[in-house]
């Protein structure tokens, strides 16, 4: 897990190739998306899904697969990378989640707590009131109901805090007293984290020069999908493709959409540190430019397969190197 660009896919893709390898007896590794917008078909660009080569190298699970314009909520995600982990360990190999959605990791490993249907009317209600007052209005209602909920759920992103005022609204309880009141079961087998961690200029950097590879990219894209994925449809609420829907209304310039993007990258890249700072099981790898994934994955495994299920509280990668 980390921030967006921080790396997470090469250095999966890289491990889980290291783990096959037969003078370790190694039995391989398969992959698994934790990235709530790779799950969306035909939204390649400002994702950064794997390549077809690499998910050719590689069994990749969970990408690519669901209709943009239908919600998939983490509890449903928790219950297919559950059900899809068994099946990687019943055919003897081990299982790499790999992604940058912290509320989808957190419900896999957690658990996460019984709540109420989907509510279509509710969010229909929701939904117009953020298109007609603006999605700080919205936010705002959240506060005023679920303080600490609103606290952890940034007003762009919509479908969160549609869901956690459809909660209130339906049980008249709010989403955070439904979460410390849970009962909620955690991933049944155990598992060992990682994060990379990059210095905040330098990340910056690697931002903002994906943000630059990949907008040309998003504005095509997004220009192939109006008018056949509705516009308010989950696929695009992925970062940029709003500022990119913009630039295809013409109303914004294409210079304006890299600057958008790329400052929305940023901040998200921001909060999600801040969320994965918070838990004490991640073992941070320290990156660092020239940034070498196979160098990194070569002294993972190596850490991984000297330590066993023990874990490595006091062990760090950096860069390539056991610390």
């Amino acid at each position: 897990m980390g921030p967006t660009a921080s790396g997470k896919s090469t250095l999966a893709l890289a491990l889980a190739e290291k783990m096959g390898e037969r003078k370790i007896g190694g039995i391989g590794g398969e992959i698994v998306n934790a990235d709530s917008r790779q799950i969306y078909r035909g939204f390649d660009a400002g994702t950064a899904k794997p390549s077809q080569e690499d998910m050719e190298r590689v069994p990749h699970h969970l990408y690519d697969f669901l209709n943009p314009e239908k919600p998939y909520s983490a509890g449903e995600y928790a219950r297919e990378a559950t059900s899809t982990i068994d099946s990687i360990l019943n055919r003897g190999k081990v299982p790499i989640i790999v992604g940058g959605t912290g509320l989808y990791l957190q419900s896999l490993l957690n658990g996460i707590s019984k709540l109420p249907e989907r509510n279509e009317s509710i969010r229909k209600n929701l939904l117009a009131f953020a298109e007609k007052f603006g999605r700080k209005a919205l936010h705002e209602r959240l506060e005023k109901v679920d303080s600490q909920s609103a606290g952890k759920i940034p007003y762009p992103n919509i479908q969160r805090v549609i869901r956690a005022l459809e909660v209130y609204e339906i049980t008249g309880k709010s989403l955070s007293r439904h979460c410390a009141e849970s009962q909620a079961l955690p991933l049944r087998h155990a598992a060992e984290l990682f994060g990379i961690s990059w210095d905040r200029e330098a990340l910056k950097h690697r931002i903002r020069k994906r943000c630059l590879a990949t907008a040309p990219s998003m504005i095509e894209e997004t220009q192939r999908h109006l008018g056949q994925v509705k516009e308010n449809a989950p696929a695009f609420q992925g970062l940029g493709y709003r500022s990119a829907l913009k630039v295809v209304r013409g109303e914004i310039t294409s210079e304006e959409f890299l600057t958008h993007y790329t400052r929305e990258t940023e901040q998200y890249a921001k909060r999600q540190m801040t969320w994965f700072r918070k838990d004490p099981r991640i073992h941070w790898i320290s990156a660092k430019e020239p940034w070498n994934s196979e160098n990194a994955a070569a002294d993972l495994r190596n850490l991984i397969l000297r330590l066993g299920v023990k874990g490595i509280s006091d062990s760090r990668v950096s860069n390539g190197t056991v610390v």
